[in-house]
Parts: C-alpha cells; sequence; structure tokens
C-alpha cells in the first residue's frame, strides 16, 4: 500500500514479526510478565527493495519499553527526522 501510494514499482516485498522477550520481570498497571515470557512484539517491514534502495518500517510495542513515539526518517537532499511525542492512535476504536 505504501509503495503503491507512492508510484514505487517493487522488485520484492519481505517482512518479519517476532516477540520480545526479557531476562527480567516487567510490570504494568494490568500485567506482569516473568523471565522468558513475551512482554511485546517487534515487527519489521515490509522490507521494500526497488531500483537498489530499500525502505522498511518498523514497529516495537512492549511492557516496559518507556515513553510511547512515533518517528519518520526520511534520507534525501534535505534529510528530515520527525518524532511525534506520545505517538498516533493507528486503530480507530469505535
Amino acid at each position: 500500500m505504501i509503495g503503491d501510494g507512492l508510484g514505487w514499482k517493487l522488485d520484492k516485498i519481505t517482512e518479519t514479526i517476532e516477540p520480545i522477550i526479557y531476562r527480567k520481570t516487567v510490570k504494568s498497571s494490568y500485567l506482569t510478565v516473568k523471565p522468558g515470557l513475551a512482554a511485546g512484539v517487534k515487527q519489521v517491514g515490509p522490507r521494500m527493495e526497488r531500483a537498489g534502495k530499500i525502505d522498511q518500517p518498523q514497529f516495537e510495542a512492549s511492557i516496559g519499553a518507556g515513553t510511547s513515539y512515533d518517528s519518520v526518517s526520511i534520507s534525501g537532499t534535505s534529510p528530515m527526522e520527525v518524532i511525534i511525542k506520545g505517538g498516533t492512535m493507528g486503530i480507530s476504536l469505535r
């Protein structure tokens, strides 16, 4: 969807998702996760390859991860990095 929206012709798309496992106990107001158990998830991708360039969004969420934020980095003639404190709502809850 991202590549299509930007008009890219993609050569290949791959992605991964894996659990985040801590070596110590982590707690939230709602849950305690003991060492060795999944405390969150890390998703990398989709990896979009086009004409030798690679674009790859990443998502990580876990108990004990600290302050929430979203960020975007753009490389180019005028490189830019934007950090949105608190993140943006990605799911509409109705």
